[in-house]
């Protein structure tokens, strides 16, 4: 794909992002390619940021990076991922196991990849560079606002710079939040912490115990309100672990990042809970991990200020619970619907009607996803029969598949027979989604309509959406 193909058709916006982390690059690669002269501006003095070790790349994310020219790169750093073992954390016992049809990813057009949270940030910060966006690191903001002309956003320096639009990309704890929804967003600590952290895959293989996890795809381990997650990343170099788990309740004294390292022995208080001997065996080596707490965060009614100079992408925008399928694939879309609807940017009248297009059509989707990734929790941090019977619910599998503990037998035993009608049409809606295609079904039904109209209004005159 070239990648300044539409700055020749886009009237450019001097667009300032705020935050590099994964919806910042994501949304610099977005409207950069489309034509805006674009800078992002991070607090931190790398673009390699603190992070949760490794992170899931649904079919609906992939085909994103597919369109931006990344398939190459994402082949070479990630790890295909076709297969779920189900287990219980008390005793290992198997509860089920899911192997993803081959009809159904063909369907979605795109694979299933795990790849390392730092691998996924190089791959689109180079990507961003390449299509001409700036990077000031270093630089933490202190305030955003929107105005009748242009938005500011002013640094801990002092300095104010102004742009035609500002997008904060800043995550959970949003500054630039405040000049879209003034009230803070409300928060309520769920009791769970999420640890993330990786292994290497060599200590895995030379403990006996683990063999039979590496040939498990991504096994869950799950039950009375704890739930182990793993997979192999970095074509199977490193191993992503991902720990749900009870916490004390207490506020945390600071926010909560995915910088701050805890000591997982003393996090996951082992003596207090029997753990399944291959998953102890596996979280020990892991020593360090990050710990974030998962807060459940209203919902915001606007993610465009009313100047309709700022707007919000990503956790800035839309609540996530850390480490879940759709984290990094709700954001990167974000990006890819904001960037393919600036695109038809050819008078800056034309903003605030595709300002408000990409929050209708991202607030309906991001919601879905949200309510479908509190739903997998529910399931697995449940009794590990629930989880189990969730899974064949939804399997979208295909017959016999091996397991953890052994081989499928052909006959579709503990995966299900597949999934229904109204089922398969559920993850086709979820796995399916193509970002730029929603935009520019809005733009044919909505867009051009709005442009016609206001072309026969005027005479022939310029458009006024």
């Amino acid at each position: 794909m070239d990648l300044q193909s539409n700055a020749a058709h886009t009237h450019p916006l001097d667009v300032l992002v705020v935050g590099a982390g994964i919806a910042g690059l994501a949304t610099a690669c977005a409207l950069a390619t489309a034509g805006h002269r674009v800078r992002v501006l991070e607090a931190a003095p790398t673009p390699r940021q603190p992070a949760a070790g490794g992170v899931k790349v649904p079919p609906n994310l992939a085909r994103v990076l597919t369109l931006w020219g990344l398939a190459d790169d994402l082949a070479r750093r990630a790890s295909p991922c076709r297969t779920t073992t189900l287990l219980s954390l008390r005793d290992g016992a198997r509860l089920g196991h899911t192997a993803w049809h081959r009809d159904l990813l063909k369907e979605t057009g795109a694979s299933f990849y795990m790849i390392h949270h730092e691998d996924l940030q190089d791959m689109l910060y180079t990507r961003a560079v390449a299509a001409g966006a700036r990077f000031t690191f270093s630089a933490p903001v202190r305030a955003v606002a929107g105005g009748p002309t242009a938005a500011t956003v002013t640094l801990a320096s002092g300095e104010t710079l102004s742009a035609d639009l500002v997008v904060g990309a800043d995550g959970p704890h949003s500054l630039a939040r405040a000049a879209v929804e003034p009230q803070p967003a409300e928060e309520r600590l769920s009791g769970l912490s999420v640890f993330s952290g990786t292994v290497p895959m060599r200590e895995m293989r030379a403990h006996p115990a683990l063999r039979s996890v590496l040939d498990a795809g991504w096994p869950v381990w799950c039950g009375d309100q704890r739930a182990v997650v793993g997979y192999p990343i970095r074509h199977d170099d490193e191993y992503a672990v991902h720990v749900w788990w009870e916490d004390d309740g207490a506020a945390p004294d600071a926010p909560d990042t995915w910088a701050r390292a805890v000591p997982i022995q003393a996090a996951l208080r082992y003596a207090d809970v029997a753990l399944e001997p291959r998953c102890a065996a596996r979280l020990l080596p892991v020593g360090h991990v990050s710990r974030v707490r998962f807060t459940d965060r209203a919902r915001l009614e606007n993610w465009v200020d009313p100047s309709r100079r700022v707007i919000l992408v990503g956790e800035a925008a839309h609540p996530s619970m850390p480490c879940s399928n759709h984290t990094a694939s709700a954001a990167v879309e974000d990006a890819a619907v904001l960037g393919a609807l600036l695109a038809h940017l050819h008078e800056p009248d034309q903003a605030p009607a595709l300002l408000w297009a990409y929050q209708d059509l991202r607030q309906a989707r991001t919601r879905m996803l949200h309510f479908l990734e509190l739903g997998n929790a529910s399931a697995a941090l449940s009794a590990p029969r629930a989880m189990r019977d969730t899974m064949v619910r939804l399997a979208a599998v295909e017959p016999g598949g091996a397991g953890i503990n052994g081989a499928g037998d052909g006959s579709g035993g503990d995966g299900g027979a597949g999934p229904s009608e109204d089922e398969w049409a559920e993850i086709e809606e979820v796995w399916g989604y193509d970002a730029v295609d929603a935009a520019e079904e809005w733009w044919v039904q909505w867009g051009m309509l709005r442009e016609r109209s206001a072309v026969i209004g005027t005479g022939g005159g310029s458009v006024r959406p």
